[in-house]
């Protein structure tokens, strides 16, 4: 992500400040990819849970 962190030099000091509109983007998109993996290893868990029951049946 691009202006997470904004920084300024005065002499030889840097001073760091986060950029709080950024980090609510970053937020978000993290938010979305985390529910597209949970869903996905739901309906891994789900396929995987029917497997075993096949086995069972045999």
């Amino acid at each position: 992500m691009y202006g997470l962190v904004k920084s300024k030099k005065s002499g030889r000091v840097r001073t760091y400040e986060l950029v709080p509109k950024s980090l609510q983007t970053a937020e978000d998109w993290i938010l979305d990819r985390r529910k597209l993996w949970e869903k996905r290893l739901d309906q891994l868990d789900a396929y995987l849970l029917t497997m075993k029951g096949d086995d069972d049946d045999k």
